[in-house]
């Protein structure tokens, strides 16, 4: 919105603002497009702030119907959707917990153990080699009383106790387990011959066993034993082992523990390199989760699958089907570890980005407990003996930047002119405990409402940095009514009272329920006479001038009169004073700005905030004036 005359510019003393006239004024400077704008602007600040003329201290409104002063059209009750802090944490918490704990397998490792399994069965392969002497032995020196598939299980055995004695040898493994893998092919066995008869021949009733007279090969390739079957057996068994390593195996304590009532979440297992019928990624619920003791499951499945079928190794071996699984799975089972590790970076990663979908939640609040909240925040601020400061402190009634800050004038006159606005929004029976908005605010101050004594502290304060030695009780004061940022410091320098906290001083005190006549505001009101001006901010310059702007429109419209006659005796229409200064130097965008950046004046948006406050103090009529 911008603001330019439209015509010739109005003549002083009089204009659009004089109680007198129609406001047909308003159309010589005010083009008719930016008017509705300016109308639709002024209607969405009324709304928010509709109770703000409730504001006036009810000292001067005894006797008036103020609310008269407003439209009913804004006299409304407003509901905001506000944000709700704990309600967005609590859902991003939730959408966080949802992502899996991200385990990588640990390929290194998965490596490490199987080369530790080819030792091992370079090791079966090296007692393969005696494996035919031995046995030929055995069954030479065996009778017809003992089965052949025992005796080559016993000479495995035997041969099968180097291999799980050594200092070497895998855990846990018996002579028995490993036996499968040393057995020769069946075919490959040679039979028994006793005396007058061959091996599975008919043996006549009642005789006493016979010994073994020689030993027929089966194989053209005589005196020796083939290991067919045995190697395919080996190589299921590598291929069951790295299958579960590459699964995936997390360590029964990697996780941690679970506190009572918490749910661990699911985590994902990310293969690098899986095998051709392994995905990439996977996900499992806590009680799916593969561990060692689950692992040996799993080899056993793979196993009993590949030993299916009369073509499997297992048809070769020279023992049950059974014996030969259960063998290879333990052997397997031996070169089993962990090879999972948490993945607490990617965990992280994606924890974040799902917290970070999850759109900032609100709450759906009724202005009057908003209101209850930041008066409440407001009052806790003020500086007493609650925190533990003496009356006789500089500090004493004001309110700062925070509880921690010393106390100044500027932040007391936002302060004082809020809780003025708000006290018809003081908590009710119906309103305590029931917070609806959970934000910082109401946790801190919810024991803070109807604070006693805060205007008698404020008006103290404000005494002491008023140059008024009747009342201010510092030997610093001069006596020229004006105010300074706080007791003994001026931004003027020295104690030198200036415009913008002048200005300030005065509309405080009415705000404190001082009457427009007590003799603190009239000696404020004389400086303010004494060194009216709208071309700068008295003793400043140009610093802070769109601040002293903002709270001189304010000040003047609470002060009640439509003219102010200076020190001179010369009378101004200080309405349209300030309209003209704030129209001609809008910027081309309509924004305002200052090139004194003190205070943060050189911000368009902090600077245009200040205008537009104090244009729409200068479209408000007056307070009532109680005499």
């Amino acid at each position: 919105m911008i603001l330019r005359p439209a015509a010739k510019k109005r003549g002083r003393p009089g204009g659009s603002f004089r109680p007198q006239e129609k406001r047909a004024g308003l159309a010589k400077w005010i083009p008719r497009k930016s008017r509705w704008a300016l109308l639709a602007s002024f209607l969405v600040l009324s709304a928010a702030l509709s109770r703000y003329v409730e504001s006036i201290p009810l000292a001067l409104l005894e006797g008036m119907d103020y609310k008269a002063l407003a439209p009913d059209a804004i006299q409304t009750d407003i509901a905001f959707d506000a944000p709700d802090p704990e309600a967005t944490r609590l859902a991003r918490a939730e959408a966080s917990a949802k992502v899996p704990d991200t385990f990588r397998v640990n390929r290194e490792l998965v490596q490490q153990q199987l080369a530790a399994f080819d030792r091992f069965a370079a090791g079966i392969q090296s007692q393969r080699k005696g494996m035919d002497a031995a046995l030929r032995e055995a069954l030479l020196a065996s009778d017809s009383s003992q089965r052949t598939e025992d005796l080559v299980w016993a000479t495995a055995v035997a041969r099968a106790q180097a291999l799980t004695s050594g200092q070497d040898a895998p855990p846990d493994v018996l002579p028995e387990d490993v036996a499968v893998l040393l057995l020769p092919d069946r075919r490959s066995i040679p039979d028994r011959e006793f005396e007058g008869q061959t091996e599975g021949g008919p043996a006549a009733q009642g005789q006493p066993p016979r010994p073994v007279t020689a030993l027929k090969d089966k194989t053209p390739a005589a005196g020796s034993l083939s290991f067919t079957a045995a190697d395919g057996l080996l190589e299921m068994t590598r291929e069951a082992l790295e299958y579960g390593l590459q699964f995936g195996i997390l360590a029964p304590d990697a996780r941690g523990t679970v506190l009572e009532g918490e749910k661990q979440p699911d985590i994902k297992i990310v293969r690098d390199s899986p095998m051709p019928d392994q995905a990439r990624s996977e996900v499992f619920a806590p009680r799916e989760i593969p561990k060692p003791d689950s692992s040996r499951n799993l080899l056993s499945i793979r196993l009993a699958q590949a030993l299916q079928g009369d073509s499997s190794p297992a048809a070769e071996l020279p023992v049950e089907r059974s014996k030969a699984l259960a063998g290879a799975v333990a052997v397997a089972d031996a070169f089993t570890t962990a090879t999972l590790e948490f993945d607490s970076v990617g965990t992280a990663s994606e924890r974040e980005e799902a917290a970070a979908k999850i759109e900032p939640k609100t709450v759906h609040v009724p202005r009057r407990h908003i209101i209850i909240n930041a008066r409440d925040y407001l009052l806790s601020l003020q500086a007493d003996e609650d925190e533990g400061i003496s009356p006789d402190s500089s500090t004493y009634g004001g309110i700062g930047y925070n509880r921690d800050e010393r106390s100044d004038l500027s932040n007391m006159q936002f302060a004082l002119e809020a809780l003025r606005a708000s006290e018809d929004f003081k908590p009710t029976a119906e309103y305590a405990g029931k917070v609806e908005y959970r934000g910082d605010a109401v946790q801190e101050t919810a024991e803070v409402s109807n604070k006693e004594l805060f205007w008698e502290k404020a008006i103290l304060f404000l005494q002491r940095s008023q140059n008024y030695r009747k009342y201010n009780d510092y030997e610093w004061s001069s006596d020229d009514g004006g105010f300074i940022y706080y007791p003994g410091s001026s931004k003027a320098g020295g104690t030198t009272s200036y415009g913008g906290m002048t200005y300030a001083g005065m509309k405080s005190f009415i705000h404190a329920g001082l009457r427009r006549e007590d003799e603190r505001v009239q000696k404020a009101y004389a400086w303010i006479r004494a060194n009216y001006t709208v071309e700068e901010n008295p003793e400043l310059g140009r610093q802070g001038l769109f601040y002293f702007y903002s709270v001189m429109a304010k000040a003047l419209s609470l002060f009640g009169d439509s003219l102010l006659v200076d020190s001179g005796g010369v009378a101004h229409d200080w309405r349209g004073d300030l309209a003209d200064k704030l129209i001609s130097i809008q910027q081309s965008d309509g924004s305002w700005v200052n090139e004194n950046g003190r205070w943060w004046e050189n911000n368009p948006d902090l600077v245009t905030a200040y205008c537009v406050m104090a244009l729409e103090k200068l479209l408000q009529p007056l307070a009532p004036k109680m005499e």
